[in-house]
Order: structure tokens, then sequence, then C-alpha cells
């Protein structure tokens, strides 16, 4: 899954995930959007890891006919422990990204260079991981288990009932992360199968429909095909539609407010709505995906808002976006849990032992990021060039 941009100083290029395409400005929104979103995810599974206030999803022990009651028992702490939004907005960024670079003038190229390249360029990142995560497990410093028990979180202690096994880490971060998003070793790779399919599927809608006149009906139907079989991969088609609708209709800028309010309409569906109050056969990805399409079409649409994110530190986070999200799981898990469980073992309150150990995991989850980007996310840049030029 790229969700990072190269860091690269260069204004006059905008990098779309990891490979450049030439439009005429770097998009700064979008690495804020990315910045915001990889630390939104990091915090939300560190409140499940730790209080997870009325989480009724996997690993929350909640039977289904008690989620309603168990949801609205802690509302609206719980519209936040139970939404997946920040993540689909990562999905829709994939497509989103591509897309405005190929309506806003650009061809097929570099749709199929990405194509040739997207396997090369997510192995790499997510072999490590899991790698790192099966070194932890099996040398027995993954204190997951430990801390469900001193903290109010069945999800916790949900992970490693199996042990660690060698062949079976090197099958998943080579394989079977990618065709049914194995994420046994590290939760966050259950992920990687929609971000990798999806990629696909918006490689051959740009490709096949991006210059049909009629296209809007096909991602009419594409999306309600996706909502009801997978919902994941809807978000991919709202943000090709988002991307669209904004190159095509330049006239929506000037409606005044309009992008406000797509954004913060966008936020409400996505945040706030409650996903046990969906249909039944209506997946909560379709829910996150449409809340998407407002969310990104929002920014498209509105200076102000892009302005009102354009701060330079933020913009910079989304370069390590990537390295954040796949790291910062096995370091929850690890030292994150052992200081907490060292402090608590040591006759510490909970709160204090909680605050401590997250102010402790800061530096060490920084590090760790800054070492992921440079020894693993930069060289897979490179490999996937690599790939490309012999490849294509």
């Amino acid at each position: 899954m790229v969700l990072t941009s190269n860091g690269s100083k260069t204004e006059n290029r905008f990098f779309i995930n990891d490979f450049s395409l030439p439009v005429k400005r770097r998009i700064q929104y979008i690495d804020a959007i990315k910045g915001i979103s990889g630390i939104w995810v990091a915090f939300f599974h560190y409140v499940l890891a730790f209080f997870p206030v009325g989480y009724v999803g996997w690993g929350s022990g909640v039977e289904d006919s008690d989620r309603a009651a168990r949801y609205f028992s802690e509302f609206p702490a719980s519209a936040f422990t139970n939404s997946f939004f920040p993540l689909y907005t990562f999905f829709a960024l994939i497509s989103f990204t591509l897309a405005t670079a190929h309506f806003g003038g650009g061809n097929g190229e570099p749709v199929r260079r990405q194509a040739v390249k997207r396997y090369f360029r997510l192995m790499p990142p997510v072999f490590a991981c899991t790698m790192i995560c099966y070194a932890l497990v099996a040398g027995g410093l993954m204190f997951n288990a430990r801390l469900g028990e001193l903290a109010p979180s069945e999800w916790s202690s949900a992970f490693y009932g199996n042990g660690a096994s060698f062949w079976q880490a090197m099958v998943s971060g080579l394989f079977a992360a990618f065709v049914y998003g194995d994420g046994y070793y590290c939760s966050i790779l259950w992920c990687m199968n929609a971000i990798f399919i999806g990629s696909y599927l918006s490689y051959g809608i740009l490709l096949l429909f991006g210059g049909v006149r009629g296209r809007w009906l096909f991602y009419a139907a594409i999306f309600a095909l996706c909502a009801a079989a997978w919902g994941d991969c809807a978000a991919f088609v709202a943000g090709i539609a988002a991307a669209d609708v904004a190159v095509s209709f330049p006239r929506l800028k000037s409606i005044r407010g309009l992008g406000v309010a797509l954004i913060f309409s966008g936020l409400a569906a996505g945040v706030f709505f409650p996903p046990v109050w969906l249909p039944r056969g209506v997946q909560a990805g379709a829910l996150y995906s449409a809340a998407n399409f407002a969310f990104l079409l929002g920014f498209a649409l509105s200076v102000s808002a892009q302005r009102a994110v354009g701060f330079k530190w933020l913009c910079g986070a989304g370069k390590w976006s990537f390295a954040l999200i796949l790291v910062h799981f096995p370091v929850m898990m690890s030292f994150s849990a052992w200081a907490f469980v060292a402090l608590t073992e040591r006759g510490w309150n909970f709160a204090p032992a909680v605050a401590a150990s997250w102010a402790a995991s800061i530096p060490v989850l920084a590090l760790a990021v800054w070492l992921f980007y440079k020894f693993v996310e930069l060289p897979s840049e490179k490999f996937a060039r690599w790939a490309w030029e012999k490849l294509r």
C-alpha cells in the first residue's frame, strides 16, 4: 500500500504515491491529508489497545445482538472507536491522486507504469513489516496478551494465539497479505489485498472508461457492485469520481462554501453515522467510501480548506504516513504494551501508566518510522523503478 510521497523538494512535479507524474504543481493538501490520516489511524489503534470505549468490531467480544446497545451506551466516544474513515481515506487517495493527473491532461502511460510497479513497490515494506512482527512474536517480545489482561481491551488479546511460524510469515509477506489480506502478524495488513486489488481496479477504470463520455454511469455501476460485494474497493471508485468531478467541473469552485460543506458532510457521515444503523447487506466500507467522495471533492474545490491544512510539518508528515501506518502496530504491541505492563505491575494506576507509556512511545515510534522509511521504503522505490525498467 503506497501512501506516501517520496519527499522530494521539487515543486514542479506532483508525486502520486511514490511515482512521479508530470502536472503543473505539487498538490500539498494531499500530503497534509495523508499526514492527518496516518496519525489518526495510529491513535485509533492505541485507543483500541488500551481503552476501546464502545468498540463493537472484530476482537471486541461483543455479540452481534448486543452491538447496538454497546455502541450507544458509549456514544459519542464510540463514534471514534468504530470509525475506519481515515483508512478509507488512504484507499480513496490512491485513486484520487492518480485520477487527478490523468484527467488533468495526462495519458495512459503513468497508469500503465503504476500497474507494473505496484507489487514491487508494496511488497518490500509489507514483507519487512511482517518479518519484524514475526521476530517480535518468536522472541516473546509482544506483550499484547498481558496488555489485554490489565487494560479493558479484548482486542489486544486477540492476536498471536497460534504462535509464530517463519514459513507462514514468509508466505504472508510475499503473497498472502496481497491475496486475502493476511494480517496475522501485523493487524493493519488486513487491508493489503483491498489496496492491491483496488489499485488495479482503478487502473482498469481509468484506462477503459477514463475517456468515455458517459463514464459517470460506469462509476455508479461499479461503485454499486463494489458496495454490494466488497465495500473496501468502493473507495477507489469514489476517489476517481471525486477527482473527475473536480477537474471536469471547475465552475463548482466558484460556489461559495460548497467545498467546506462537502468536507464536513463527509466527516459527519464517515465518523458520526452509527455503523450499527446500516441495513443488513450494506457494508460499512460503502459508507466510508461515499463519505470520502464528499471529503476529497470538498478539499479539491476549496482553496481555503487547502490552506487550512497547509502547515509545513503536516504536509511533511504525509511522507512518513505509510511507514507510520505499518510500524506503529509492532511498536504498540511490543514497547508500548511492555512499558504499560511494567508500570502497572509496579503499582501505577491505569491512567498514569497509560500516559507515561504513550509518552515514552513517541520517540521510539518516531525513530522506528524514520528507520523504516530510510532503509525499507526508499530502497523499495528504487526497486520498483528498476522493475519497471526491466519489464516495460
